[in-house]
């Protein structure tokens, strides 16, 4: 188990998609499997507010929207749980609410598993899942207590 206290990983280098970077993430996108998941990725990188990185071999892409930072599902084959960290850390260190949308049913068991307790989640209309970081674990950043067991509660990270 990864012993990485969650103040010690370094801001995710998020990148403005341009026409030059849309060839990268086109070729990271072919390597994937699920069409289903495409689809997701298509409206991501077509979109202007939409900044993306590659981190431990995962794609995201982010967008800042009333002082929440909206998250795509990490697609890629590289460390989940080391990509999750960094979203919640760039979240919380910059003051926003942290939500990762897009998520196919079919991958909710591995977040669960990668970061118990530190999410909520809800099924979307196109069947899809959004994760809701968990209000007590972004406090628990704040006061030094990032031991990365899971929040105390289920109090949900929006209004």
């Amino acid at each position: 188990m990864n012993n990485t206290k969650i103040t010690e990983l370094p801001m995710i280098p998020f990148k403005k998609i341009t026409i030059g970077e849309k060839v990268s993430i086109d070729k990271f996108i072919a390597t994937l499997e699920h069409n289903e998941e495409l689809l997701n990725l298509d409206t991501w990188k077509n979109d202007d507010d939409a900044f993306y990185a590659i981190v431990e071999g995962r794609l995201i892409f982010r967008k800042l929207e009333a002082h929440t930072y909206i998250f795509s599902m990490p697609y890629g084959s590289g460390p989940l749980r080391y990509a999750l960290m960094q979203m919640l850390e760039d979240s919380t260190m910059m003051g926003c609410k942290c939500i990762i949308k897009g998520i196919p049913e079919k991958h909710l068991a591995d977040f669960k598993a990668a970061m118990p307790g530190h999410f909520d989640y809800e099924i979307n209309t196109d069947g899809t899942i959004s994760a809701f970081a968990c209000k007590s674990y972004a406090f628990s950043v704040f006061n030094n207590n990032e031991s990365m067991v899971p929040p105390p509660t289920g109090e949900m990270f929006r209004k």
